[in-house]
């Protein structure tokens, strides 16, 4: 390759029963304005016709099949499974407009210095009907926005999403011990070896569907303290002073997320620790009732 000539890119989908939607995700893929060197899907133990419907787009995508093993080692097994400098994912269920891949490689070729590059989002429906745009992004180092989030960040999400192979090695890939916010955990610990890019064109339309793994409370709490313990195990200075104000204001968003599924007493006692391990997230936390009455009148 000379270095006028774009690199090439990997695509990784895994996906476990993801025979509604993995047509539309690889036919995304084929649409792409850049040359995409290699298409991998990981069928992680699938119990429908993904694998059907997959080997039915011919030899120009790979088809690997694994007991059910989770999201983190189905990326994992993709990328071992490729050689291309870049790595483009895409769950299953998602759809690429067609200049994504073009766009993040774009941007990782023009700042050497980028590991990980993401792109704002449009979530959709079942039917890709639009229901909101997410179009704000974190960029240089990720690490003290994403432990102190704003509302409307998008934070490692995996779906519109290219790193580079090096970044990649060098934390070791997706964290296989995790159920749920795995992109999360991975885009931070990329954070500390490489900058972080983002696009603010809104490349990827990301399903909401019943089946979504954001969906389940209980795992998101317990992978996110996780994910955080691990952040701050070894920290930096400046890092380490956010301890108790990071934790508050995920013990806090961890109460949101009960309070929104009506499950008040855990709701309360996570508002309790927010106040606890960082004060001022009391005033915000009695707002919280309000907000989420707010959502449900709006049909959120």
């Amino acid at each position: 390759m000379t270095g006028s000539e774009p690199a090439q890119v990997a695509v990784v989908i895994p996906a476990r029963d993801a025979a509604a939607f993995i047509g539309d995700a690889l036919d995304s893929v084929l649409a792409q304005t850049a040359s995409i060197g290699e298409i991998v899907v990981v069928d992680d133990g699938s119990s429908d016709e993904t694998a059907h419907i997959v080997a039915g787009y011919g030899r120009g995508v790979r088809l690997l099949s694994q007991p059910p093993s989770g999201l983190p080692a189905a990326r994992n097994a993709g990328v071992a499974a490729t050689s291309a400098p870049m790595i483009a994912f895409l769950d299953a269920d998602d759809v690429w407009q067609p200049e994504c891949v073009q766009r993040l490689r774009e941007h990782c070729e023009a700042n050497p210095d980028v590991g990980l590059v993401q792109c704002a989002v449009t979530v959709v429906d079942p039917a890709l009907h639009p229901l909101q745009t997410l179009a704000h992004g974190v960029s240089g180092d990720p690490r003290e926005a994403m432990l102190l989030p704003s509302v409307d960040r998008l934070y490692g999400g995996a779906s519109g999403s290219l790193a580079t192979r090096r970044a990649f090695d060098l934390v070791g890939g997706f964290d296989e011990s995790m159920t749920h916010s795995e992109d999360w955990d991975f885009c931070y610990r990329v954070g500390g070896h490489c900058e972080v890019g983002f696009v603010p064109e809104a490349l990827v339309l990301c399903r909401v569907h019943g089946g979504n793994m954001q969906r389940n409370v209980d795992a998101m709490r317990s992978n996110m303290l996780y994910a955080f313990d691990k952040a701050f195990a070894d920290p930096e200075p400046q890092i380490r002073a956010l301890r108790r104000r990071a934790f508050g204001m995920l013990h806090r968003k961890i109460a949101g997320s009960y309070l929104q599924h009506r499950r008040y007493g855990k709701a309360v006692r996570h508002l309790t620790q927010a106040a606890l391990l960082h004060p001022p997230e009391l005033f915000y936390a009695l707002r919280l009732p309000q907000r989420a009455m707010a959502r449900r009148r709006g049909g959120r």
